[in-house]
């Protein structure tokens, strides 16, 4: 099978990569190593489906184990059967030592071991892999992701790490619109509902700790993880002191160098298949997520796959959206992955060179 494309660089904080990974469409895989260790994470449309570590103790047998939902009995005979060579599946629920319905519970406790292990870390490398498929190990189990997140980001120990994950503590935040179903399928804690209802109203993040009656660090760390699984959300509509012009500015040489990246894909896949790219372009389109395709109006992408800031900019006006940045940025990763995996899925790697210093070029700037 061919190499699969992949995004590579420096952990600075792994909440942030899962925030990109949630936001991912198709199947993905995310892969950290940190001080000889390595935990991966599968993906498939932003929601958790497969987990390993390299460390022994997060098998699932032994997460299981030390969590008290298998005894040492049961154990040993799960291990005989691995041995075997029976799946991990057959000898979870051979004997009877799991119900078909605790293997869900089963397969979270083993997920939450990995995540809170890797928001952790600091320092290392990650590399995300856009699949063609998941795993043949994969339980295809649709797990509470953002629970799972939630859970990890809240025990991250560092004030450091939670101090680069939210950048500034003037950031203007809000509660993100229309997620009442996911609220209702995460089931917030008191603390993070106490939390989430100090947004109600736009407010910094320092007006918060200042509001909250959690411990400070209890408090940014809570926000972190709201932020992480997007139902809090920059609410910064002016980009506060920065004048008009420099904000416009700024963001129109953003889509540019995105433009940029764009037309070069463009280019080399037209030099494939020719007048067919007309058919290529909405197939790349249509991976975008709903709440970003929004803003792609009719014409919004030009010839050579470029888009039109004023359009753009038109389009977010039109529907009030809150923080024009991060949408632009939203949209324009999502854009871009979209790129990445449709080429890969048309052409394998052949375009890959091509594909890479597009990326690159876009990181670079």
């Amino acid at each position: 099978m061919a190499e699969s494309l992949t995004l590579q660089g420096k952990l600075e904080a792994y909440p942030e990569l899962l925030k990109t990974m949630l936001a991912n469409q198709g199947v993905a895989s995310l892969r950290v190593e940190h001080a000889g260790s390595e935990v991966r994470v599968w993906f498939e449309n932003g929601r958790i489906v497969h987990a390993e570590a390299s460390d022994p103790d997060l098998s699932l047998p032994d997460v299981l184990l030390g969590r008290g939902e298998l005894s040492l009995e049961t154990y040993y005979a799960v291990q005989d059967q691995l041995r075997r060579k029976r799946s991990l599946m057959e000898a979870l629920t051979e004997g009877e030592a799991l119900s078909p319905d605790d293997l869900l519970h089963a397969f979270e406790l083993q997920v939450q071991e990995i995540l809170n292990l890797a928001c952790r870390w600091t320092g290392g490398h990650y590399t995300m892999v856009l699949e063609d498929t998941l795993p043949p190990e994969s339980a295809h189990l649709r797990l509470n992701t953002e629970r799972l997140v939630l859970n990890a980001v809240r025990q991250v120990p560092r004030f450091s790490l939670v101090k680069k994950g939210l950048g500034s503590f003037h950031r203007m935040l809000g509660q993100a619109p229309g997620q009442d179903t996911r609220l209702y399928r995460i089931e917030l804690t008191e603390e993070e509902t106490t939390v989430y209802n100090l947004f109600e109203t736009r407010r910094t993040v320092q007006e918060a700790c200042g509001l909250s009656y959690l411990p400070n660090f209890e408090t940014l760390r809570t926000v972190w993880a709201l932020l992480v699984i997007r139902i809090l959300e920059e609410a910064r509509a002016d980009l506060q002191s920065d004048k008009a012009e420099e904000v416009e500015f700024r963001l129109g040489a953003m889509v540019e160098s995105y433009s940029n990246a764009f037309a070069a894909i463009y280019a080399a896949v037209y030099q494939e298949i020719g007048e067919e790219i007309a058919e290529f372009l909405p197939e790349v389109v249509a991976r975008v997520q709903p709440e970003s395709r929004r803003l792609l109006e009719a014409d919004v992408m030009g010839e050579e796959g470029r888009l039109d800031y004023d359009t753009l900019a038109h389009t977010l006006n039109r529907l009030k959206v809150a923080d024009r940045g991060q949408a632009l940025l939203d949209l324009m990763n999502e854009i871009l992955y979209a790129w990445v995996l449709q080429v890969r899925l048309r052409f394998g790697t052949k375009l890959q060179a091509v594909v890479d210093k597009a990326v690159n070029d876009i990181r670079e700037e």
